[in-house]
């Protein structure tokens, strides 16, 4: 197409024009003289309301009017001008937003000369003698550098980047990749966090003081884990989640990439953290990292993590690691103690699972003898112990399991000793692994069980109380809490010097989970189920401190965003 070029009588028709009075044409934006503030300001106001959306092509027609929209309201409120918004909306437009097809590449000639395209995926390739990169940033006026790409928006430096709806992530409107969150705002109890992460979460409580243990998802793919710690009316003392499981020293080839919450617990005056995930390794292949970290009652991190076990699964028939982590401190010497699970197989089947404890815990089962689910730890006033469902096997092989009991391996004082607890038909459905707190020198375990062989819904709840010197301290077949409600899927426990907070999930009829919470007594006795005030919940915790007891509990929201919050279950 060729187009005319201007007469002569259409530019004296354009001066003449100027000089009319009441005619005027709009100044050119100025970009040395607050022109350039001016567009950057256009921008915003246009990201803001219409963000830069990577769906299909069929979003940005919708978003293009959006745009167009935003900057001419901003004209008539006289927030920008006609010449600077026809520039933002030139640099809104060369962009990808509505196209996930598209990517912006940068190219830089082998004359160092650098320009930005919009490119499909797979077409970024280098000029020759030069060099190419795709853009983190889907706008072409903002993609590149002199000499390549800019970096990736920095989240949490309180610049709104490309790509970003908001900056600094503070938990409950923008969430750690720097996205505003979509977490119902009046759901019961205090939002600690809100974010497109799993649903981990884990509570401890030293004295007055309760601490958090969560994953969330600061970028990418790939998760962390994270703490806050709350006073004792249940409020935040640290404004914002702290990294644990991580340290700038690391070794980028064995840090683990994905972190995700094991368990939490409490010591004299730390808390301890057990965080588990994985370290990618060349040719594919991903290596179990298991970790713990020490976080003081109050005021900043000091200790690093420190290494609990790793393993890389290779050949037909091996073994594997696998959490959750069991975690509690010792009596003395400042030693904390952890266990984990450890699968032995082929060909991808499971024959055996042992527990592994670590700094003189419990070892692997005695020849004939298998574990299933992991096993917790807790520490009474003078012991430590851990539980778990102890299987007696056959010669036969591949094994199968002729008898399963609720077992005891006291891990101090003194050498382990392992003692049998509640017996338990094999073919009878249980949680996978039972609940364990202390509140003295007594013990409980809490597990959900079906009622009979015949069905394999857990809606029976049952407790064992024991201690060392005394074994098993109720009968034979434990204490009956609930019975004949709706499915229960999690259970949790905390001990306090009264006695014992146990919550549970249980099915609902219409649909979701509700949380029931009940107490035990050191001697046996134990209140009626409550129902708690919360949304659908798809996670929980329960924590005693020396004036209040607490429940965390995770919602899983629209566009699969995670809130975690923390409600007192003891007001007043």
């Amino acid at each position: 197409m060729r187009f005319a070029k201007p007469t002569i009588g259409a530019a004296i028709f354009s001066w003449m024009l100027v000089g009319l009075p009441g005619v005027a044409l709009a100044a050119p934006c100025d970009l040395d003289n607050g022109g350039a503030a001016e567009v950057a300001a256009a921008r915003g106001l246009a990201q803001d309301a219409c963000g830069c959306p990577s769906d299909d092509s069929s979003a940005r027609g919708v978003w293009k009017s959006c745009v167009r929209d935003a900057l001419r309201d901003a004209i008539v409120d006289g927030q920008v001008s006609k010449s600077c918004a026809r520039r933002a909306r030139k640099a809104e437009m060369g962009s990808t937003c509505g196209r996930d097809d598209r990517i912006v590449c940068c190219t830089t000639s082998a004359s160092r000369r650098t320009r930005a395209k919009i490119s499909a995926e797979g077409r970024c390739r280098p000029p020759r003698g030069g060099s190419a990169c795709i853009s983190p940033s889907p706008y072409k006026v903002d993609a590149c550098t002199q000499i390549g790409c800019v970096d990736a928006p920095f989240c949490g430096d309180g610049v709104i980047d490309a790509g970003e709806t908001c900056d600094p992530p503070n938990g409950s409107t923008c969430d750690q990749s720097c996205q505003s969150t979509t977490c119902a705002a009046d759901d019961p109890g205090t939002l600690l966090a809100c974010h497109r992460g799993n649903s981990d979460l884990q509570l401890a409580g030293i004295d007055d003081v309760f601490l958090a243990a969560f994953s969330g998802r600061p970028s990418g793919t790939f998760f962390t884990s994270e703490i806050q710690r709350f006073d004792e009316a249940g409020s935040l003392i640290d404004a914002q989640p702290i990294p644990i499981g991580t340290d700038p020293s690391d070794d980028p080839a064995t840090t683990p990439s994905s972190l995700y919450v094991s368990s939490a617990t409490e010591g004299d005056d730390s808390f301890h953290a057990a965080v588990w995930g994985w370290a990618a390794l060349e040719g594919g292949r991903f290596m179990t990292v298991f970790r713990r970290q020490e976080i003081p009652k109050l005021g900043p991190l000091t200790a690093g993590p420190v290494d609990i076990a790793s393993n890389v699964p290779v050949g037909i028939c091996s073994s594997a690691i696998v959490g959750p982590i069991g975690i509690s401190p010792g009596l003395d010497n400042g030693e904390v103690r952890t266990s984990y699970r450890t699968l032995y197989g082929c060909e991808g089947e499971t024959w055996f699972e042992t527990i592994t404890g670590v700094s003189g815990g419990f070892s692997v089962p005695p020849p004939g003898y298998t574990s299933e689910g992991s096993a917790p730890l807790a520490r009474g006033a003078s012991h430590v112990a851990g539980v778990w469902w102890n299987l007696f096997l056959p010669q036969d092989f591949p094994p199968i399991a002729v008898s399963k009991a609720l077992r005891v391996s006291w891990l101090e004082p003194g050498s382990p000793t392992l003692v049998d607890l509640l017996p338990i038909p094999p073919g009878l459905a249980h949680s996978t692994s039972p609940a364990l707190a202390a509140s003295g020198e007594v013990f409980l375990a809490v597990f959900a069980l079906a009622p009979n062989l015949s069905e394999r819904e857990l809606t029976t709840l049952r407790a064992v109380r024991f201690s060392r010197e005394g074994g098993m301290l109720d009968p034979s077949t434990g204490l009956l809490l609930t019975s004949g409600g709706g499915a229960i899927d999690q259970v949790v426990v905390d001990g306090d010097a009264d006695g014992f907070q146990v919550a549970y999930t249980e099915a609902q009829a219409g649909g979701g989970h509700r949380v029931r919470t009940l107490r035990v007594g050191t001697d046996g006795s134990f209140t009626l189920p409550e129902d708690v005030d919360t949304a659908d919940v798809a996670t929980i915790d329960v924590v005693t401190t020396a004036t209040a007891t607490f429940l965390g509990y995770t919602t899983v929201h629209e566009s699969d965003y995670v809130s975690l919050r923390v409600i007192r279950l003891d007001d007043p």
